[in-house]
């Protein structure tokens, strides 16, 4: 399947959850007028990672500000990954990303895993505690978020379900773009996989986050890539290249689960 992929690398205002999402859903119709079929944000666009507002901008999924994220991808007729926005339940909160699809569905829902402690996500919010893909008309999606990056066991377990194409929602911040570049690229060659990873730019008043959106092929290759400015970044997407790298080396194939000690 071909198909056009566009990241949303947007500046976050902590706390104004109404600004964000407005901004959001602005940026979102321009990548679909242009003609992706696959959007992603980064992770907490809503809110940031301020503490003091996280909670009375969380709210049940669905809900208000899912319902507008849900119109605004019917409207375009687009898959649209929800980078992450708090949810709030009965037992807590979660950083959760929402996949929607070109009805305005939610098709898919994801609870971070990996919680960062540096963010102080730990003291916060509830680790999720499932993984999971989704097959949509354009492949088959894994999504992780974040930190989540950080653990080559999730990606591998997303690819050997199926995955295709995996999606990273984030919050980058400097000193760590080095980092960011080689998880990124590793995933897409351990897994022989698509990655786009989708960072947020901007400051926090802690942190300055640094962009570089990227999107690596099954190969390893640099798709599409940007800076440290807000913005839009395109890739086109040809899932058939996921097959033709997987015949070349056939990892995937030739792992070994029973020799592996991986507790």
């Amino acid at each position: 399947m071909q198909f056009i992929f566009a990241g949303i690398q947007m500046n976050i205002r902590n706390c104004d959850a109404l600004f964000n999402l407005d901004h959001a859903l602005d940026m979102v119709a321009e990548a679909a007028a242009r003609g992706a079929r696959l959007v992603c944000l980064p992770e907490m666009f809503l809110s940031g990672f301020d503490y003091s507002c996280i909670a009375a901008c969380a709210e049940p999924i669905p809900g208000p500000v899912t319902s507008r994220l849900s119109s605004a991808s019917a409207k375009a007729g687009i898959y649209l990954l929800a980078g992450s926005m708090p949810e709030k339940t009965d037992t807590g909160l979660y950083n959760t990303s929402v996949l929607f699809d070109p009805e305005g569905a939610i098709i898919h829902r994801v609870r971070k895993i990996h919680l960062f402690p540096l963010m102080d996500e730990t003291r916060h919010f509830l680790p999720g505690k499932e993984t999971g893909i989704i097959s949509t008309g354009l492949g088959t999606l894994g999504v992780f978020i974040c930190y989540d990056l950080r653990f080559p066991e999730l990606g591998r377990t997303l690819a050997v379900q199926g995955a295709e194409i995996l999606l990273v929602p984030a919050q980058f911040p400097h000193p760590r773009l080095d980092h960011w570049r080689v998880l990124l690229q590793a995933r897409a060659v351990e897994n022989q996989v698509f990655v786009m990873g989708v960072n947020r730019v901007g400051n926090d008043g802690n942190n300055r986050f640094f962009g570089h959106t990227s999107v690596y092929d099954p190969w390893g290759e640099l798709v599409a890539g940007s800076g440290e400015g807000e913005g839009i970044v395109y890739a086109d997407i040809d899932t058939a290249k996921v097959e033709e790298v997987r015949r070349k080396i056939p990892c995937l194939s030739g792992r070994k689960p029973e020799v592996y000690n991986l507790s």
